[in-house]
């Protein structure tokens, strides 16, 4: 899109009462935002504009410059994309409240299979190895991971993309240049650098506030082919996001839970109502007809007693003085042993001395 216009586009979204809808209307009735910014009054009445829009239109010239809107996204080294434009994200533009234009930084690549990945903020340490193991074998399948950047899972999931080689999206809630929540300002610089992308709807400068995260969260579904939820509790935002895939037709797949866990009570109900159960990354790659290739495995020769240690562990966490105990083994023999089984990546300590094997 032309400079002219898209500076228009930028100063017409800085008034939270032009929405998605009302915004695509507006276009439609005046054919370019140029026209609409410099229609008088009376032509905003005789288009059937109503009172409230037009006060807003009215409030926007006088306090907004759309050629300063443009320079502050230059300045800022913030891009621009529009649903009129060709790389604008194919599977956002199916939606019926798609976002007119969205901010961007990092490669706007098209993706060819990118995965939602939501949950709790507040997650157990199964909803972490659940969301370690499948996150990281969708990255090493090429699935691009989609989420929030919020605290907990979400954050989680970017990272163990990153850290696995995978590309990530997140999807912020505010303006680019106030990374929300601020701890994450260098995990959202680094999903830049290494081949990601940070998008928001929201103008530069705009601050959170409770409305952003549903209007966040339908892009992240949208964005998407299917949305997986880890762990999420009877009302959360996390559920707006599977509601949102199920509005768009999109695949909605869960993490079966502990039913007695409060982070549990969402992610089981969307079971009950006929989300996908998933119990590892085949069953999504098989779901969306990904190719799947197995993760590499590390080769080696096992001693008998590392083999008697790999048979008393699994997906369930056992502590390190438990394993002492069932393999009769004094901790100076165990933990050299539990080192070399974690760096051939058969075990995993997820903390506190609790070992699971991979």
């Amino acid at each position: 899109m032309q400079k002219e216009e898209l500076k228009y586009w930028l100063a017409l979204k800085h008034n939270p009462n032009i929405g998605p809808i009302t915004f695509l209307k507006l276009l439609k009735a005046f054919g370019s935002m140029e026209k609409l910014w410099k229609s008088l009054k009376h032509i905003l009445i005789k288009k059937k504009v109503k009172e409230e829009i037009i006060e807003a239109i009215e409030e926007l010239k006088a306090t907004i410059s759309p050629e300063t809107e443009w320079q502050k996204i230059k300045k800022l080294n913030i891009n621009v994309v529009t649903f009129k434009d060709k790389e604008y994200p194919k599977l956002l533009k199916q939606i019926p409240d798609l976002p007119p234009l969205l901010y961007y930084q990092g490669d706007l690549t098209e993706d060819k299979a990118p995965i939602a990945i939501v949950g709790s903020r507040k997650y157990s340490s199964y909803g972490q190895q659940v969301t370690k193991e499948i996150t990281k074998e969708l990255a090493e399948n090429d699935v691009t991971i989609v989420s929030g950047l919020a605290l907990g899972i979400d954050s989680f999931a970017h990272k163990v993309c990153l850290e696995a080689g995978g590309r990530t999206i997140a999807v912020l809630p505010s303006g680019l240049d106030k990374i929300y929540p601020a701890c994450h300002q260098f995990l959202a610089k680094e999903i830049i650098t290494k081949g990601g992308l940070l998008i928001s709807e929201n103008p530069p400068g705009t601050q959170v506030w409770a409305g952003n995260f549903a209007v966040r969260n339908r892009i992240i579904a949208g964005i998407s082919k299917g949305v997986l939820v880890i762990e999420a509790a009877q009302i959360s935002g996390t559920l707006l996001t599977a509601r949102a895939a199920l509005d768009y037709n999109r695949e909605v797949f869960a993490i079966p839970a502990d039913i007695y866990r409060p982070t549990s009570y969402g992610v089981n109900n969307l079971l009950k109502m006929g989300a996908h159960p998933v119990t590892q990354a085949q069953d999504i790659l098989y779901e969306l007809n990904i190719p799947y290739q197995p993760k590499s495995v590390i080769a080696g020769f096992l001693s008998p007693k590392e083999r008697e240690i790999l048979s008393f562990l699994s997906r369930e966490p056992l502590h390190i003085d438990g394993l002492s105990r069932v393999t009769k083994m004094a901790m100076s023999e165990l933990l050299p042993l539990l080192t070399i089984l974690e760096m051939q990546g058969k075990v995993k300590n997820i903390g506190a001395n609790q070992y699971v094997i991979l």
